[in-house]
């Protein structure tokens, strides 16, 4: 029995990505392991998002090639990182063993046993939805990932050419998933999507993240759920109600504003109406915490 580790670099995101993977793995037969000096196979799941993470990606695949190079170890680098730079990764890194990009992580154990080429890029996506989760950290609080990639074209930012455009996951996988999240002793979901508010529109042709809530909110182990990554435009007046008639929904949101100034905002393509949004909010949820992110 070969033994894998994987290491997980970026947002709560990849986080998910890579405990699907291990579950993968697991079920494929692999020992699991978080010891470097353990491991036959490491596969490094990188993020590129901004030019700190994408450095910190680099940084650690050059640590585990130098280990690599003391010692019988294959290498394999997945996500955002291979998803930018596509077959630069081979020049960059030419003793990597493989790569897989955002849409084709689901192919890493036929990379890793040799069922498929070692450099395999096709359109960007994400693995949403497995039948096997390992979860990383022993706390009874989880991510749940409702969605990947992202339907707005903000002018600063590059996920949309990393993750390909918004596909939400159906609203059984995601109860499914979260009952057996349940089941295993987590009580806090926090729901994570590049932006969750607008779950539901490309398939349910509506905003419907206030119907998940209540349908997560239904599960009896679960004490908590939290939202994060909220997008201004689609924090529709229903999803209001459902925050003040679920107690089970933590009064916390997250809604990443980017910047107080219109003209700024109207460069960076993202919503003007903000503020209004954010006092309707705070009419109606006295006592919301509300957390946001600015770019300076």
């Amino acid at each position: 029995m070969q033994t894998i580790a994987v290491i997980t670099l970026g947002c709560p995101k990849n986080t998910v990505e890579a405990e699907y993977l291990l579950g993968i793995f697991q079920e494929k037969g692999f020992k699991i392991s978080n010891n470097l000096d353990e491991a036959d196979i490491v596969v490094i799941h990188t993020c590129s998002f901004i030019k700190a993470a994408k450095s910190e990606s680099e940084k650690c695949i050059r640590t585990v090639l130098d280990i690599k190079r003391k010692k019988s170890l294959r290498v394999y680098v997945s996500g955002c990182l291979p998803q930018l730079l596509k077959e630069k990764m081979s020049v960059l890194f030419p003793d990597i063993d493989g790569f897989a990009g955002t849409g084709t992580l689901q192919h890493l154990p036929d990379l890793i046993f040799g069922k498929k080429i070692g450099r395999f890029i096709l359109h960007p996506g994400g693995l949403s939805d497995s039948d096997y989760r390992v979860l990383s950290v022993g706390i009874p609080s989880a991510y749940l990932k409702i969605a990947e990639g992202c339907g707005h074209a903000c002018s600063f930012c590059i996920i949309p050419a990393l993750r390909g455009r918004y596909k939400s996951r159906t609203m059984e996988s995601l109860v499914d998933e979260a009952v057996a999240l349940a089941e295993s002793g987590i009580k806090e979901l926090i729901l994570i999507a590049q932006d969750t508010t607008g779950y539901g529109k490309d398939i349910y042709d509506a905003f419907v993240l206030d119907k998940l809530l209540v349908k997560l909110s239904k599960i009896n182990e679960l004490k908590w759920i939290r939202l994060l990554y909220a997008h201004p435009s689609s924090i529709t007046d229903g999803l209001i109600e459902v925050f003040k008639e679920h107690k089970k929904i933590c009064s916390y949101m997250d809604i990443p504003i980017q910047h107080v100034s219109k003209n700024v905002l109207s460069a960076m393509k993202r919503p003007l109406n903000t503020s209004g949004i954010i006092e309707k909010i705070k009419r109606k949820l006295p006592d919301i915490v509300l957390r946001t992110s600015i770019i300076a």
